[in-house]
């Protein structure tokens, strides 16, 4: 009995169910960063993706999904408008990552200035002068990023809250989750940021929903 069974599950194994696949698809999409995002719901759920994990330039997360999902069917329009517009509130207030290369560029264009200059004997400077620049671009590069994280970080608690806000009003029917990775300033190489909201039903939601639809 042991030799056909094994031939059987060699032969015809299980298929990966959605959630699975999707999560294999979320790996792929981050170039195998060892985090994944998760991006997985039930069928009928939904997600509004503030920073997409498949971008490889992070600049400030945007809320571009205004529709109430369809498993929030028994959420009032004007309650789900409240919430939609203090998630839009606090989306606004998240600073451009890209903003410490600024200071780098800046920097950097001083000393190939200087480095020219120099070159061509127009001036001659001591060679700490000329380390000035990039010096002074790559501290200013540090501190801005470390501000911005912070800034951020405080931010997506907030985002958390407001989420789990919802949840609560929902009575446990739909869990509306917060799920964000790597949106530190410290992150492995090839990291991707990823900040998602995913509205996850309960199955007996699932079924009321349908039911709204056909009527």
């Amino acid at each position: 009995n042991v030799g056909p069974r094994w031939s059987f599950q060699r032969f015809a194994p299980e298929a990966p169910n959605r959630s699975a696949r999707h999560r294999i698809d979320c790996i792929d999409c981050v170039m195998g960063v060892g985090s994944s995002s998760d991006l997985s719901v039930p069928e009928g759920g939904e997600t509004f993706i503030l920073t997409n994990p498949a971008n490889c330039i992070v600049t400030k997360p945007k809320l571009t999904d205004s529709h109430k999902p369809l498993c929030l069917s028994m959420l009032d329009d004007s309650e789900w408008n409240q919430w939609h517009g203090e998630l839009q509130r606090i989306v606004n207030q998240f600073w451009n990552e890209l903003l410490p290369a600024i200071g780098m560029i800046f920097g950097l264009a001083g000393f190939i200035v200087i480095m020219g200059l120099t070159f061509l004997s127009i001036v001659f400077l001591p060679f700490w002068v000329q380390i000035i620049p990039p010096a002074v671009g790559l501290l200013s590069a540090i501190v801005s990023s470390s501000i911005i994280s912070i800034r951020n970080t405080g931010l997506d608690i907030d985002i958390e809250d407001l989420c789990e806000k919802l949840t609560s009003s929902l009575g446990g029917r739909v869990r509306v989750e917060y799920r964000t990775a790597w949106t530190t300033c410290v992150k492995p190489r090839h990291a991707r940021t990823a900040r998602i909201i995913a509205f996850v039903p309960r199955p007996m939601v699932l079924g009321l929903g349908r039911a709204w639809l056909d009527a």
